[in-house]
């Protein structure tokens, strides 16, 4: 007989993004501005996020971010930084592997991780 709990080894765990530590998104050609935002909204909570990009400093700097589009539309794979404190949401972005090739003590998951599974606590 079948186990009826074989479906439960294909869930995957919620990742827990910690505070002041850094983490690499890794999109490829995928970047989805759109989908990203969505991302961030349902992890930190839409009025955080929006007080981080609008505020006189732009802490979250990839959103609708012309030189990422101009990125991808040469072929180049996106890879966004994310880590944030008790007061703002820092990111960055790269198109190639430099996060990879400078530091490697940073932590990387896939675009659909982040988009699926991350949350805070």
């Amino acid at each position: 007989m079948e186990n009826l709990f074989d479906w439960t080894s294909e869930i995957k765990p919620g990742i827990i993004l910690e505070p002041d530590t850094k983490y690499c998104i890794e999109c490829g050609n995928d970047f989805d501005n759109d989908i990203i935002r969505e991302a961030f909204n349902k992890i930190f909570g839409k009025d955080w996020v929006d007080s981080c990009y609008v505020g006189r400093h732009k802490y979250i700097n990839i959103f609708d971010n012309a030189m990422i589009y101009d990125s991808m539309k040469n072929g180049e794979p996106i890879t966004l930084s994310i880590h944030y404190d008790d007061k703002f949401i820092y990111t960055g972005w790269d198109n190639g592997s430099y996060f990879r090739d400078n530091d490697s003590f940073l932590k990387f998951i896939s675009m659909e991780d982040f988009i699926n599974y991350s949350r805070i606590e």
